[in-house]
């Protein structure tokens, strides 16, 4: 998910204050993947004693680490007490390397290629080629098969879907996991639309299916409210198409590395869900909307942020959020809207999109997975430095260590009581404060789930809008359903799935703007990735399908 990426997310951990919160553990029913998430004080494993901390470390070690936005959160590193706190806890220093939404991927896959990588690098790769280049060359270091001596990352990594990433027994990267069952993957995507305009254009309820939303669409761009002639659905390339594949086709969604696709069983067999005859409906709607204008023309070439800037500015209809409403607060309420529109309440102006029933009549939500992108290890580095960094991201999945990182430093922004975090100052915005929590609290794991979870969260200054996530989000969890798939089969490694990518928005968007017959286009796509070796794939995963035990 790379807004993840993914972006998802992240956005929210740069808006965390220091909290009020009580422990949680769950239990994903679709995954079977239990959340450590827990900030509490409760059962955690101890860390070393000080004395025995400068014994351990007494050679500093600088560490280069290439994270989104690692630069500006280390800027001020001299004056970041966090920063100092953890620098001098582990004795290193840390050297930024800079990366961007837009240029991650080709950055470090250059860097691979010359043989200059960082000590510490993040990116999505787990179960592409690039992966298993990696692994077989020698390019990343594998992390040692023993653990019990890392407890809290031992224990963050004993979960199924992260244990599926083994190769040969053996970790060569560590997922950052983000939730603890799929259903918050709907917050990965979520479509906002002006709900103000839409009521002005005639609209009296909100939409409830496909045909009911192109309709509002069509009748908001017919209006032309305040004049600014705006499209109707807007967003990114990678991200905005999973949106409408989960009209007929939810599991062809898809975190936009090109390699997670999910396997479903068509005809006596298994094949990849995009290349089911299931993604049809959803091909032939893309066209339409595309044609009849309910799809920004400009999607497929916006990047970066432009998005938000044709959403918040007034110029389109609705827009689909990659990191929903976290982003959906950070990138266009506060720091967009509000200044185009500041006599306007964002939650009466604007509304969130409810998963739509679909074409077998159930509503679904994108799928992807409870982690998104790992950190990786130059294989270059000593044994030595990879003993700190290990070091290093135990304490970061301590509950010491979350606490630090997302609520600041205990007694002086933070105080416990019992099982609660209670700030000293609720006003505190901790990644203001500490620009360097993020980048620490993104760099082990994710777990973004509070904010749309628990209404005690402080991490919102938009009260309203974090209702409106608590209740989607509950929406979500009663009313939409995960379709049933086997993850083992979308990581399972076989020589020609290997080599074998296919990037899931792309195959969408090439038909939804091309001119020839929907169905003509879609069978010619399959007979080019025939020519990639797809019948190859498909045989081999049926035949680790049947190894494996998966009916």
């Amino acid at each position: 998910m790379k807004m993840l990426k993914k972006s998802i997310t992240f956005s929210m951990l740069a808006m965390v204050f220091a909290t009020s919160i009580t422990a949680c553990s769950t239990k994903s029913a679709d995954t079977g993947v239990a959340s450590t998430a827990s900030t509490t004080p409760t059962n955690e494993v101890a860390t070393n004693s000080p004395n025995a901390e400068a014994n351990k470390y007494k050679d500093p070690i600088e560490l280069s680490l290439a994270l989104w936005d690692v630069e500006s959160g280390l800027a001020k590193s001299k004056d970041d007490a966090i920063y100092q706190l953890l620098s001098k806890k582990f004795n290193v220093t840390f050297k930024p390397v800079g990366i961007t939404w837009d240029d991650y991927a080709q950055k470090i896959n250059l860097w691979a290629a010359s043989d200059s990588l960082p000590d510490i690098f993040s990116i999505d790769a787990i179960g592409t080629p690039t992966f298993y280049n990696w692994v077989n060359q020698g390019v990343v270091k594998p992390l040692p098969k023993d653990l019990s001596k890392y407890q809290n990352l031992s224990k963050y990594l004993d979960v199924n879907d992260i244990q599926a990433t083994k190769i040969n027994g053996q970790f060569y990267g560590i997922p950052r996991r983000t939730y603890p069952s799929l259903d918050y993957n709907a917050n990965d995507r979520v479509i906002f639309y002006r709900w103000d305009w839409a009521q002005a254009a005639g609209v009296t309820k909100e939409p409830n299916t496909y045909e009911e939303f192109k309709d509002m669409m069509v009748k908001i761009v017919n209006a032309n409210p305040e004049g600014k002639k705006p499209v109707g659905l807007t967003g990114l390339p990678k991200t905005a198409p999973d949106v409408l594949w989960t009209y007929s086709n939810p599991l062809a969604t898809s975190d936009g590395s090109g390699a997670d696709s999910k396997w479903v069983k068509e005809d006596g067999k298994y094949i990849p869900a995009i290349f089911s005859k299931n993604s049809l409906p959803t091909l032939k709607l893309a066209r339409d909307w595309f044609t009849s204008g309910i799809v920004d023309k400009d999607l497929p070439l916006l990047k970066g942020e432009q998005h938000y800037e044709k959403f918040a500015s007034g110029k389109a209809a609705a827009i689909v959020v990659s990191g929903g409403y976290i982003n959906g607060y950070k990138k266009i309420e506060k720091d967009r809207f509000s200044k185009v529109y500041p006599d306007k309440k964002f939650t009466e102006a604007v509304k969130s999109l409810k998963p739509l029933v679909s074409t077998d009549g159930n509503r679904y939500h994108p799928v992807f997975k409870t982690y998104w992108s790992e950190s990786y290890f130059n294989a270059k580095i000593s044994d030595k430095k990879m003993e700190r960094i290990l070091d290093l991201y135990d304490y970061l999945l301590s509950n010491e260590g979350k606490r630090l990182v997302n609520y600041g430093i205990e007694n002086v922004d933070y105080k416990l009581d019992g099982a609660k975090i209670v700030p000293i100052d609720p006003k505190v915005v901790i990644g203001e404060k500490y620009p360097s929590t993020l980048v620490f609290n993104t760099l082990a794991t994710w777990e973004t789930l509070y904010p749309v979870d628990d209404a005690n969260d402080q991490s919102w200054m938009n009260k309203d809008l974090q209702k409106d996530a608590i209740d989607y989000m509950k929406f979500i969890k009663g009313n939409t359903k995960v379709p049933s798939f086997s993850p083992e089969l979308t990581l399972v490694s076989t020589p020609a799935k290997d080599k074998f990518s296919v990037i899931h928005s792309d195959f969408l968007i090439k038909i939804m703007v091309g001119t020839d017959d929907v169905e003509k286009m879609f069978n010619k796509e399959v007979e080019v990735y025939k020519g990639k070796g797809l019948d190859k794939v498909i045989q081999e995963v049926n035949e680790k399908s049947q190894q494996m035990g998966i009916k």
